[in-house]
């Protein structure tokens, strides 16, 4: 296993960042080692890995030097649930960040440890300074296979028949347990669950990719809050410079916590994140396990500068053209003033709700953002809680009227850049009468 200690830490030579086209940032300048998405991506193969191919090829990275393996419990049927820690032999890792990354709790979702594999093996093998110097601040732990007998099988529960990613507020499975107790061992400082979608569904929620999160609320740590609202937006942004549509939804005190993100989010303080991959004829396992990857780098990247001074999103944004001064104007000559480019906009309608009895506490609110060539991401917000993010200019979100109590509700859609910046807004109010919708305005 990895030395924990003993070992000197190198002085910090300067914050990294995903600067502008996918280009890594060191220090605030832009290096030379390419995409570092694309190059972790580029690793993943085209067909997923048998749970016994995982073994052996664990085995082939342990010798990289970078590379610590171990195995953290045993399935019902005897399978070993391995663990992978990646990190630079020069630094003391208990003083890194610390990044705990959960794939494949659902046995027929292979994405998350492709991706798991593919950031395990680019940061082991990588000669690069840039991954060097990564690593000497973050540390990656990694179950790659959270449920080997689901996965052996093909299937979505462990060999019992249990749901895992509904058993961590119980914890009464092998495979819960292991992981629960790695993380309270190594106490990270943030969590990344890997999961799949459907292709095909009708839950509204389920449309996109999407990153789930806690949301801001004076009832949780403002550390917490800030962590998690900031690697959302990044999250999205960046999802939306490499072609992902994908969505952020936000967790409060009163969910349940049988979600491995909820339980360690919610009930213990980290910031966890549930990261879901939508599956779909162009989504290749390679593009799958790209939005898993993504949203590493953009954690991984907020850890290292949390307590730095460059900015989440250094050089993303476009510079502003040069202002060119305008010729001298005969005094006899009439001119006409160009015509104002279009203001960036925000739509924002209420649909009616259905006619069924379960259709008739949901009211849909639709948002269109036009004339705005800087969107980045569009916010929603209800009574000034934060109830999604998407980075797509046409979104409808679901609200369950029933919820809101009886009163007037203010919802507030707001367009972003990708620098945070809100570029445009539209307020709209929602009555609500015995739990249902009576006017919107």
């Amino acid at each position: 296993m990895l030395r924990r200690g003993g070992l000197h830490r190198l002085s910090m030579l300067g914050a990294w960042v995903l600067g502008a086209a996918g280009v890594l940032v060191f220090g605030g300048a832009p290096c030379q080692a390419g995409d570092i998405w694309s190059d972790i991506v580029a690793r993943c193969p085209s067909s997923p890995r048998s749970f016994e191919q995982v073994l052996t090829y664990l085995e082939t990275l342990r010798g990289t030097g970078r590379v610590g393996l171990a195995s953290i419990g045993v399935t019902h049927q005897g399978r070993p649930i391995p663990l992978v820690v990646v990190a630079q032999p020069a630094a003391t890792v208990s003083e890194t960040k610390k990044l705990f990354i959960i794939a494949r709790q659902h046995g027929n979702e292979p994405s998350g440890t492709t991706a798991a594999l593919a950031l395990a093996e680019h940061f082991a093998v990588s000669q690069g300074v840039f991954e060097q110097e990564i690593l000497k601040r973050l540390t990656f732990i990694i179950v790659p296979v959270a449920n080997p007998d689901g996965a052996a099988a093909g299937r979505r529960a462990n060999s019992k028949g249990v749901d895992l990613n509904r058993d961590w507020s119980a914890r009464t499975q092998p495979e819960t347990r292991a992981i629960a107790a790695a993380i309270e061992a190594w106490q990270p400082d943030a969590i990344l669950d890997l999961h799949e979608l459907p292709a095909a569904t009708r839950r509204p929620a389920y449309q996109e990719n999407f990153l789930e999160t806690a949301g801001r609320s004076p009832l949780l740590q403002a550390g917490l809050c800030a962590a998690t609202s900031t690697i959302s937006r990044s999250f999205a942004s960046w999802m939306h410079y490499y072609g992902y549509p994908c969505n952020v939804f936000y967790d409060y005190p009163g969910k349940s916590l049988a979600l491995c993100h909820r339980y360690f989010g919610l009930a213990l303080g980290y910031p966890a994140f549930l990261c879901e991959a939508k599956n779909g004829p162009a989504m290749t396992l390679a593009r799958k396990a790209g939005v898993h990857i993504l949203a590493a780098l953009v954690i991984g990247n907020y850890l290292i500068n949390s307590q730095g001074t460059t900015p989440l999103l250094a050089a993303q944004q476009a510079p502003s053209p040069p202002t060119e001064q305008a010729p001298a104007v005969k005094q006899q000559e009439v001119t006409v003033p160009p015509a104002p480019p279009p203001q960036p906009r925000v739509a924002v309608q209420a649909l009616p709700p259905g006619e069924t009895s379960a259709e008739a506490h949901r009211v849909q609110i639709e948002a269109r953002v036009l004339d705005a060539d800087n969107f980045s991401y569009l916010t929603v917000d209800i009574n000034g809680r934060m109830r999604t993010l998407t980075n797509r200019s046409v979104h409808r979100i679901v609200i369950d009227t029933s919820t809101l109590g009886d009163g007037t509700h203010t919802v507030v859609v707001a367009a972003h850049s990708a620098g945070g910046g809100v570029i445009a807004q539209q307020t709209c109010e929602l009555t609500i009468e015995r739990g249902r919708l009576l006017v919107a305005k």
